[in-house]
């Protein structure tokens, strides 16, 4: 049996890849890895702007505005946004004032902006009691980003914000890393589909749609071969098929010790080389982690709630630093956080790790979490009130309310709290 902290480390050993790049339009980018670096090919803002709705002046003709000897300006002309002067007005506009609205451009001279309700008079003429600093209330050409600065890194995961960046940008197409095809494979003769009626002896097949729904969230192929009953020669024949069309395989089912469990066996058949077997946590013990022609092979527990915590730790992660995804550390531990317990835990340590089910949320600005209901590990349904696990090393002292524990996301990105 191999310690979690382990395990994972011999995952990533053996998941890095090669990945391609494929040019993607920007409205099909979202979630997806980002191939190379991003530079921007222009200024943003690409002109000096106002930053309010007010009157644009030039600074130096404030100066000496005060109170006691307050300056009246004639208002030459209006700039909504979008719009802009032409340069030979220039002339009519020195030593005036221009209303200008948020977002426009300021005209050639003109510096600074102060809001309507800082002045008085509002047509044709108003009177400043103030002086203006260069700059102020403007947005300066480029401020925000410029032109060839690196805008995003190669192997950032695409956000609706770094869409929304990128078309400011100009950019209507940008290179992603090509996403990996994810065989998924599940057994079992109790397995059913979600549409059979229930006999005794058989439940649903749960796992399947888990694993296909989140892969294919994140924009990964998946080909799913089929439920596989407790056969060696079927599971070989089906791990043959599959083993030849993916670049990763993940099998649910028939890793523990009973009679039926034939999944490292059948591998091993065929020629898988054993990286390990079963790790020392709980749930998600019996995990087996295999290797056949570079093809990483995950096979998980049937049970789901161990499925899910298996895959959530061992698999998630994994797969997306194998696409090339630069926020994830070579750590099991790297994206935890520490929060505080609400209430005690019931049972005391022990010499496996256990990771629980829970739930996080900020309060009065610290982190706390507690364990979801039922908390057990043939209980399934527990994930949807969770998003996250509480980690708790194997002999561990007592563990209390308002202890300091470590969490682990569901989120695959810490920032996402």
């Amino acid at each position: 049996m191999i310690d979690p902290e382990k395990a994972y480390k011999k995952i990533l050993e053996n998941t890095s890849r090669t990945v391609e790049l494929k040019p993607c339009s920007l409205t099909d980018s979202i979630g997806k890895i980002l191939g190379e670096d991003v530079f921007a090919t222009e200024n943003i803002p690409p002109f000096d702007k106002s930053t309010f709705d007010g009157f644009a002046f030039a600074s130096k003709k404030t100066k000496n505005a005060s109170a006691e000897k307050p300056i009246t300006f004639e208002v030459a002309t209006q700039i909504p946004a979008g719009e802009t002067i032409i340069k030979n007005k220039y002339g009519k506009l020195e030593g005036k004032a221009v209303r200008i609205m948020t977002g426009a451009p300021l005209p050639e001279g003109f510096d600074c902006v102060i809001p309507f309700e800082k002045v008085e008079g509002y047509n044709d003429k108003i009177v400043l009691k103030i002086p203006l600093f260069y700059k102020e209330n403007v947005s300066s050409k480029g401020e925000e980003i410029k032109k060839g600065e690196k805008v995003l890194e190669a192997g950032t995961k695409i956000s609706p914000f770094h869409i929304g960046v990128l078309s400011s940008l100009g950019f209507r197409e940008i290179k992603i890393k090509k996403a990996p095809t994810i065989g998924i494979i599940t057994t079992g003769n109790e397995l059913v589909e979600v549409e059979k009626t229930l006999e005794k002896g058989k439940i649903r097949n749960s796992n399947k749609y888990y694993l296909l729904s989140y892969l294919q969230s994140i924009g990964y192929k998946t080909l799913f071969y089929g439920n596989v009953h407790d056969s060696l020669d079927d599971l070989k024949q089906k791990f043959h098929k599959a083993l030849t069309k993916v670049d990763f395989l993940i099998t649910t089912g028939g890793v523990s010790v009973g009679d039926y469990d034939l999944v490292p066996r059948a591998l091993k058949e065929i020629g898988a080389t054993q990286i390990f077997w079963r790790v020392n946590m709980k749930p998600g013990k019996f995990m087996h982690f295999s290797i056949f022609n570079n093809v990483p092979i995950f096979s998980l527990s049937g049970n789901p709630a161990a499925m899910t915590t298996s895959f959530k730790t061992m698999v998630e992660k994994p797969l997306l630093k194998s696409n090339g995804y630069s926020n994830i550390g070579n750590e099991l531990m790297s994206e935890s956080v520490s929060a505080f317990l609400k209430q005690s835990l019931k049972k005391n340590s022990c010499s496996h790790w256990r990771l629980i089910r829970a739930r996080r949320w900020i309060e009065d600005g610290k982190l706390y979490c507690k364990p979801v209901e039922k908390d057990k590990t043939g209980i399934s349904s527990t994930i949807i009130g969770a998003n996250g696990i509480i980690v708790i090393p194997p002999y561990s002292s007592p563990v209390k309310e308002n202890d300091l524990v470590d969490f682990l996301s569901f989120n695959e990105l810490k920032e996402e709290f």
